[in-house]
């Protein structure tokens, strides 16, 4: 689903879903692939972060996520730029994600992430976003 944000869009507009896959490209690499509702009304999202990555064991990663968006003028157009994070919902509830990207031209995207086994950050640079639907 293609979708813009722009300053004229209408004030009943509402929730748009779409998922988003955030990688390096790089062979094993980590994926992370969020599952978003975007409210257009108060430019925010919900929503859900699955990790996938080609490892022995397989990493068990998901998290609730929620964050806003910010629209930004590039080349006339107004672009979102996605600001994130995630939690689990235990008690007491901690954060395990940390998201940015844009959908500029760059596609450009960083997130870090705390698996449940240890208290260090993973954290990956350089990677890029796709609009999977």
């Amino acid at each position: 689903m293609k979708y813009t944000i722009a300053n004229k869009a209408s004030k009943t507009s509402s929730i748009i879903q779409t998922e988003f896959m955030l990688t390096t490209g790089l062979p094993g690499a980590p994926i992370l692939t969020l599952n978003l509702n975007i409210d257009t009304t108060s430019s925010s999202f919900t929503g859900s972060a699955r990790l996938s990555q080609a490892t022995i064991p397989l990493p068990s990663f998901s998290s609730a996520v929620k964050g806003q968006y910010i629209p930004i003028i590039t080349q006339g157009q107004p672009t979102p730029v996605y600001c994130g994070n995630g939690f689990q919902l235990t008690t007491p509830i901690f954060d395990n994600l940390d998201f940015s990207f844009d959908l500029t031209e760059s596609r450009a995207a960083r997130f870090k992430y705390k698996p449940a086994d240890t208290a260090d950050w993973i954290i990956i640079e350089d990677a890029h976003v796709e609009e999977i639907r």
